[in-house]
């Protein structure tokens, strides 16, 4: 399903599919992608099967995405925090890809305490994040990135850094590894939440 939720006057559009008592997951595409791009890989789906709420943000000011205003990076962490507190109320797991890798990373930095994990799918822009900052970071952490894509380079360094962390690569796939092997993506993903899943 769609609905929109109102930041501080702006529209933010977001999908969902619920699955009722399950953990909450945010999904956060990159910079040419959109909601629908979660819905392209079978993730959304994959998830509420396993018995997940999943949302997928429709990421404001990325040029394919129809929320249509601008955030800083503080807005960024910001407007995360008030869709989980007055959408989800509750601790989630977030999942960022690329751009949106970057934001999950800031958000964590920020609000480690109402994350039950962090998916970073070859984040974007982790050099300009400090090793202070990183360090900081004590969720687990799972890292996704395609054997093919540049970024790969990050992988050890926030792996070192972010010490509840692991890395995961898809062989054979470049940066929109989800699209290219999204079954073996997806089960990746699934294990991992699963393996996070609330107790309590």
């Amino acid at each position: 399903m769609e609905k929109e939720f109102d930041y501080n006057g702006n529209e933010l559009r977001y999908l969902f599919k619920t699955s009722g008592a399950g953990d909450d997951v945010i999904l956060m595409h990159g910079y040419h992608f959109k909601a629908e791009t979660w819905e392209e890989s079978n993730t959304i789906n994959i998830l509420s099967d396993a018995g997940f709420n999943t949302y997928s943000l429709d990421m404001p000011g990325y040029p394919n995405s129809k929320s249509r205003f601008d955030l800083d990076d503080d807005g960024m962490v910001d407007l995360i925090e008030k869709f989980r507190r007055n959408v989800i109320g509750s601790n989630i797991h977030l999942l960022g890809a690329s751009a949106s890798g970057y934001y999950a990373l800031l958000y964590a930095m920020k609000h480690q305490d109402k994350l039950k994990s962090l998916v970073l799918v070859a984040p974007a822009d982790t050099m300009n994040l400090s090793d202070e900052k990183l360090e900081k970071i004590k969720v687990d952490v799972l890292l996704i990135y395609g054997s093919e894509d540049g970024l790969i380079r990050d992988a050890d360094r926030l792996k070192e850094l972010m010490e509840n962390s692991k890395i995961e690569i898809i062989k054979g796939t470049h940066h929109a590894c989800y699209l290219e092997k999204p079954t073996e993506f997806n089960e990746i993903l699934k294990e991992f939440l699963m393996d996070h899943i609330s107790t309590g």
